[in-house]
């Protein structure tokens, strides 16, 4: 039995976390820390405007700290002040929606980065559409989809916790599509995404929109060409790797070079 931090954006009772819940609670000591509602897109951001409440709340046997904050204000709180422990991993999600290539904007995998910055194993977990209009998080509860991904994520996690000294401190990248067919689990990279508008006009008003990055080419081992082949893709982020400085040495050179 490890002891596992979980986390989400999509907020507090989401269909894809308590699914989460449920499976590693089989098997596993829960310290669950979650936003008080929907934090989608939220990344990074952490609250320094009001200050941070956290309320319990009981769900399915189990004490849920609810934030009035982010994802990653959960994480971090957690782990600097509430926990009198250091949990094993942190596994964030099940997000409703894809979180492939370099996800910048993605409070999942944020809220896992942070764990992963204290030393945890991170994993992240997300849910991909084919159809991003039909599905949200208020209107995909009690998809059997989530489930299966909750099963398969507990297995990811339990490889990730046999090899806890290689893979603590890092964050792994969980993409299911929709309909899991094949539930194999395929090693990939995060692909390069091109810029792309996240809203829409309507009007003299810009409304967000539901669209999907644009990916350079197809890969084979990429995580978005793995969704569009109905694979199941899980990538090592690499966001705390150190910089390779040798090929960057021009710069420097550049950089001091008197004009």
């Amino acid at each position: 039995m490890a002891f596992i931090l979980v986390s989400n954006d999509d907020g507090f009772a989401a269909p894809g976390i308590r699914a989460l819940v449920r499976e590693l609670k089989k098997k596993h000591e829960l310290f669950i820390a979650c936003p008080d509602r929907d934090y989608s897109w939220i990344g990074t951001s952490s609250n320094t405007k009001i200050p941070v409440k956290v309320k319990e709340k009981k769900l399915d046997g189990l004490t849920w700290r609810v934030f009035n904050s982010t994802p990653v204000d959960c994480v971090n709180i957690s782990l600097s002040h509430l926990l009198g422990k250091k949990p094993d991993a942190i596994v964030s999600g099940i997000n409703c929606g894809l979180n492939n290539g370099v996800a910048f904007t993605s409070g999942t995998i944020s809220a896992a980065e942070q764990g992963a910055w204290f030393g945890l194993v991170g994993l992240a977990a997300s849910v991909g559409f084919k159809d991003l209009k039909k599905f949200s998080v208020k209107n995909s509860k009690g998809y059997e989809f989530y489930s299966t991904a909750a099963r398969l994520t507990a297995r990811v996690l339990g490889a990730l916790l046999e090899r806890k000294k290689l893979t603590a401190g890092r964050v792994f990248n969980l993409n299911f599509p929709q309909e899991i067919i094949d539930k194999k689990i395929y090693l990939t990279f995060a692909q390069k995404v091109s810029a792309y508008p996240y809203f829409e006009r309507k009007n003299n008003e810009f409304v967000h929109a539901s669209s999907r990055p644009k990916v350079a080419g197809v890969e084979k081992n990429g995580d978005f060409s793995a969704f569009e082949r109905g694979q199941i893709s899980l990538s090592p982020l690499n966001r705390f790797e150190t910089t390779d400085l040798k090929k960057w040495r021009w710069l420097e050179e550049k950089a001091n070079k008197k004009q």
